[in-house]
């Protein structure tokens, strides 16, 4: 790897950008000859993050983007725009890299690379979001491998892409959505040839309660069925027909998403998800065409019973 760029979406992080910024500043880069940029981008965050940030990057080099506040996606992608870096590296200012990650990656032979997969820890318990590689750890596999062994974390910050990789796919952020993870991720998977399985933490995800994704938002769920239709157009339109199936079990998580996320919102809310949901019949195939026992029961249970499938996956959740 020549050179990486960092893209840190900020808003509402003025507690967590310093420990973030730190992280990076740490890494021994100028011993290894890694060369590296720092693109910031302020979506609208009504703190202090910003003067944070500027001043433990008073006297470094950095790019800072500011615009009204329009969501992560957009922040991306408008970081991507200005990126110069060989690869990308989507990094949360909530969350911070682990002190020895440039030399890791500067380790790697990128030769022909498109991504290279990292492995991460939730910060709270010790608890690890981590991928078993299996045999496969240190080695180049297809995105479409990865995709169909589930060996892959859909969190922008696990994969680290060559930036012509992503503009020659034109891949983006799809704009005002929660979960755009879930569909850019397996697109971005599909195309790739070749990715390398670092099988290291690199990443140590926050807990924070007040992230846009963890924080209790009735959105999220109607998002989750956008994400599932964008999905199953780029199912049908791009994907190769013998691995659609992959791309169909990713449309059933989401679904289930969306089934789970019935319980934690209000009553008012609660109906017009499910009405949204019967809406969406069409996704539901996805459920059968996915080949997984689980989901092929769901999808029988909700074509067979329609409204009252809600009921029936509710006895099955508890049981």
């Amino acid at each position: 790897m020549k050179s990486l760029s960092i893209i840190i979406p900020m808003y509402k992080v003025e507690d967590y950008i310093a420990e973030c910024l730190q992280s990076i500043l740490r890494q021994d880069y100028r011993k290894i000859g890694f060369d590296y940029e720092l693109i910031l981008v302020d979506d609208g965050s009504p703190d202090n993050c910003v003067k944070v940030a500027q001043s433990i990057l008073s006297r470094l080099p950095y790019k800072l983007i500011r615009q009204s506040n329009q969501g992560q996606s957009i922040a991306r992608n408008a970081g991507l725009e200005v990126a110069t870096g060989e690869f990308v590296w989507f990094v949360d200012a909530d969350d911070w890299i682990s002190d020895d990650s440039f030399s890791a990656l500067a380790g790697i032979d990128t030769t022909d690379l498109d991504a290279i997969a990292i492995n991460a820890i939730d910060e709270v318990e010790d608890a690890w979001r981590r991928i078993d590689f299996g045999e496969t750890a240190a080695s180049v596999v297809s995105g479409l491998d990865a995709l169909k062994d589930g060996k892959f974390l859909y969190g922008p910050p696990f994969t680290i892409y060559r930036r012509e990789f992503l503009n020659r796919h034109s891949l983006r952020f799809l704009p005002g959505v929660y979960y755009e993870d879930n569909e850019f991720t397996p697109r971005a998977y599909y195309y790739a040839r070749r990715i390398y399985q670092l099988d290291r933490v690199l990443y140590h995800v926050r807990i924070n309660m007040q992230s846009t994704t963890r924080s209790v938002n009735p959105k999220r769920y109607f998002d989750l069925l956008t994400v599932a239709s964008r999905l199953s157009e780029f199912r049908h339109s791009a994907v190769d027909s013998r691995y659609r199936f992959v791309f169909s079990r990713c449309i059933a998580l989401v679904l289930n998403s969306v089934l789970d996320g019935r319980g934690k919102v209000g009553a008012d809310t609660k109906a017009e998800l499910q009405k949204r949901f019967l809406a969406e019949k069409s996704l539901w195939k996805h459920f059968i065409k996915s080949g997984k026992p689980k989901y092929i029961i769901e999808g029988i249970v909700f074509m067979i019973f329609g409204r009252f499938g809600f009921r029936i996956y509710d006895l099955i959740k508890r049981g």
